[in-house]
């Protein structure tokens, strides 16, 4: 920070916002979970955490598949904000991406599985993929994509992509939950192999019910020039 000495410090790092606060900066943080997701073993220290972030910073921006109930002084919603990229038409349109994140487990079988019912799955981390610069023209081309967190979900809605959330940490289980609770349209918590492949073969054979979200990236950067 002394080398880059910047106007603004924007993250989601604990410890950059320390660094940020000590040093007396302006910061923003940015996150995707708010307190009403939670019980108290989790809804407590994010509390805590809220209020500390905005006793030295100017504001939490969280982005989100429901913006619109996300205001509380010092929060603000955005929509998801997903990763630019643009439409290749060199990638061929596909049945189903899986993105199994860090934590996620029995990836494999739900490929195997699809693949028997005869879709065309590609998968993030195979020995047949090699690393993007954006996922965006890769979600785009998929009908249905299943993941953990809440980055592939964002990269996922914002294409316009039905999207199988399959959680593992706590946090990602929240979101599914919520999703589940509010039916948002092609938005489905999956919990188990079985679920998802149910799911998968579900969002392929049927048209349309396509999820509808704008990049928050604007919404994001109109936030934070306000000040």
């Amino acid at each position: 920070m002394n080398r880059e000495d910047p106007d603004k410090v924007i993250s989601d790092d604990l410890f950059a916002l320390v660094a940020a606060m000590v040093q007396r900066r302006e910061f923003y943080r940015i996150d995707h979970l708010t307190t009403d997701l939670f019980g108290p073993i989790w809804g407590i220290p994010l509390k805590i955490y809220n209020k500390s972030s905005l006793l030295f910073g100017e504001q939490i921006i969280v982005t989100s598949l429901w913006k619109e109930d996300v205001d509380s002084k010092g929060i603000t919603g955005v929509d998801p904000l997903a990763q630019e990229g643009e439409s290749d038409d060199e990638i061929e349109e596909y049945d189903v991406l899986i993105n199994p994140g860090t934590h996620g487990k029995q990836f494999d079988e739900i490929q195997e599985r699809l693949e028997e019912e005869g879709l065309d799955v590609r998968a993030v981390g195979d020995s047949q993929w090699e690393t993007k610069k954006s996922m965006t023209p890769y979600t785009e081309k998929a009908d249905v994509v299943i993941c953990t967190g809440f980055s592939s979900i964002a990269d996922t809605v914002v294409a316009g992509t039905k999207c199988i959330v399959y959680p593992f940490l706590p946090f990602q289980k929240a979101i599914a939950d919520e999703i589940d609770e509010r039916q948002l349209q092609g938005l489905f918590g999956s919990y188990s192999p079985d679920e998802v492949v149910e799911t998968a073969l579900e969002c392929v054979e049927e048209e349309g019910g396509n999820p509808e979200y704008e990049n928050g990236a604007g919404e994001f950067v109109d936030e934070v020039m306000k000040n």
